[in-house]
């Protein structure tokens, strides 16, 4: 315990720097506001706040029943506004998770006029689709008009015009075969909202467009085929929520929507090359090529390490504060593993934070964070990657004065996060690869950069991990190479910068 003491001695010096306190936490909000612009990125393609709702009148009363949902599916909130032709608005309604309405107000819905909707939440206001339909009444006398209301990819389903439906999955993570399924379903002809008591089952099918085109109910052989499976019951409930698993090796999920008097309705939903959420969280996450993301940390926190190296050793060796310290009874190997432990330790905490940051605030806002294995790869990779910089900073450190550190460090910044892809595109040149070859080149130089562990490998094997496509070929990164290249700058940097540490002056 007692030698542990001088290094955290040393950590709390450092840690306690002014520029250090302030950039660490803009690295932690910054981990923070990653997640807001990952979920900008998801919600192109699946919108933060959504709806699924049926709405009748029966000629005296609007009722609507429907769900206000997330990227992921799980219950959240937003505002229903509803404007007419000039953008004057008309209706308004907050509503939360699963809701009932009726009203008067509600009947604008079913104006012959021309009205745009708009679901608002804090996240942004999105387009809500609407689709009008009528049946005659169960009494036959008189008609009851419905509406449906949804956003994103929702289907619909008319064929029955007296039980109208929609139905919406989310493909959760194509990795994992995980969805959700979203299923509204009512009967209208009665004027309220009755039950149905129907069993739902579900099964997959490799089906070519023109299957998808056809009427699936009259398509009996095809469902001969399909091993159904039960995904559960519809009773009273308009709004139904459902896990289930994809078949990843099909094309196609096949619903079988049994009535009581054994009639049973097919819905399809084509979903093979659907990008799943998890896949466009991971994409923007990682993305090595990247402006706003994990790289941004690993390209711009090495910047903190180079000032560590330099508080901890360039400028007390300038000031002669290494000399006093070396008159206690310390020896130079004590006080150059010191203070290189406890620089290390401020990597270790600060990349924890930051991915810390990341995996909450993604749950919050998205509803979606990444899995044990690539939080821990990605924390590997900013730990191997920062600890090789940090080393030759150290190295630097430790053979140079404060002036002269400065100059080298920070050219050996620019050439390693700023200028590696230019070397790369100059080497391509050079050996007759020419632009094309630029992105092979990089990757086979990239056991030269002490950064690549966070900027290309780490990030590469969590794309691997969630098979979304990259630049890179197995062939291009090597796993052994990618273990030993960070391996192999700790250990040079480090020895080399003890011996000339153990033998240099350091009087100033």
């Amino acid at each position: 315990m007692k030698s542990l003491i001088p290094v955290l001695h040393d950590f709390r010096k450092a840690f306690l720097k002014p520029a250090i306190l302030v950039l660490l936490p803009i690295f932690i909000v910054l981990g923070i506001a990653m997640s807001y612009f990952v979920m900008s990125i998801v919600s192109q393609q699946y919108p933060a706040t959504n709806i699924i709702a049926i709405a009748i009148y029966n000629g005296s009363i609007c009722e609507a029943h429907g769900y206000i949902y997330d990227v992921t599916g799980n219950p959240t909130s937003g505002e229903l506004v509803v404007m007419d032709q000039k953008g004057s608005v008309i209706y308004s309604k907050n509503l939360d998770s699963y809701f009932s309405i009726s009203g008067d107000d509600l009947c604008k819905l079913f104006s012959e006029e021309s009205i745009r909707i708009q679901l608002k939440s804090g996240y942004g206001k999105y387009d809500v689709n609407l689709r009008r339909g009528v049946v005659p009444s169960r009494s036959g006398v008189g008609e009851v008009r419905y509406v449906l209301l949804y956003t994103g990819d929702t289907k619909f389903d008319i064929t029955n015009v007296a039980i109208p439906k929609l139905y919406r999955l989310i493909i959760l993570s194509n990795t994992r075969g995980e969805a959700r399924l979203i299923l509204g379903i009512a009967n209208v002809t009665s004027g309220i909202f009755s039950g149905l008591n129907m069993v739902i089952d579900y099964g997959f099918a490799n089906l070519q467009v023109s299957d998808i085109m056809r009427s699936l109910s009259q398509s009996i052989e095809i469902v001969r085929n399909i091993s159904f499976k039960r995904l559960g019951m519809v009773n009273t409930s308009i709004i139904n929520v459902f896990d289930l698993s994809i078949n990843k090796s099909a094309t196609t999920l096949i619903l079988r929507l049994t009535y009581p008097d054994n009639r049973s309705e097919y819905l399809l939903e084509p979903y093979i090359g659907k990008p799943d959420a998890e896949t466009l969280y991971v994409g923007g996450l990682v993305a090595p090529t990247s402006s706003i993301g994990y790289s941004l940390f690993a390209q711009y926190f090495p910047i903190i390490l180079l000032y560590l190296a330099y508080v901890l050793v360039a400028k007390p060796r300038s000031s002669g504060a290494l000399e006093f310290v070396l008159a206690r009874p310390i020896t130079r190997l004590d006080l150059y593993l010191v203070r290189y432990l406890a620089g290390i330790l401020i990597t270790v905490i600060a990349s924890a934070l930051f991915l810390l940051g990341i995996g909450i605030a993604s749950a919050i806002l998205i509803g979606i964070t990444l899995d044990i294995y690539s939080f821990t790869i990605l924390y590997l990779g900013l730990i191997a990657a920062l600890t090789s910089f940090y080393s030759l900073c150290y190295m630097v450190a430790s053979s140079t004065r404060s002036s002269s550190y400065l100059a080298i460090a920070i050219a050996l910044y620019l050439l390693f996060a700023m200028f590696w892809g230019m070397i790369a595109l100059a080497i391509s040149y050079i050996s007759g690869g020419g632009l094309m070859g630029v992105t092979e080149t990089g990757y086979k130089i990239s056991y030269l950069n002490p950064l690549s562990p966070a900027t290309i490998f780490a990030p590469y094997y969590v794309q691997k991990h969630y098979s979304i496509s990259t630049t890179a070929s197995e062939d291009l990164i090597n796993p052994i190479l990618a273990i030993l290249s960070p391996i192999a700058w700790i250990a040079i940097t480090f020895t080399i910068g003890y011996i000339r540490f153990r033998k240099i002056n350091l009087s100033s």
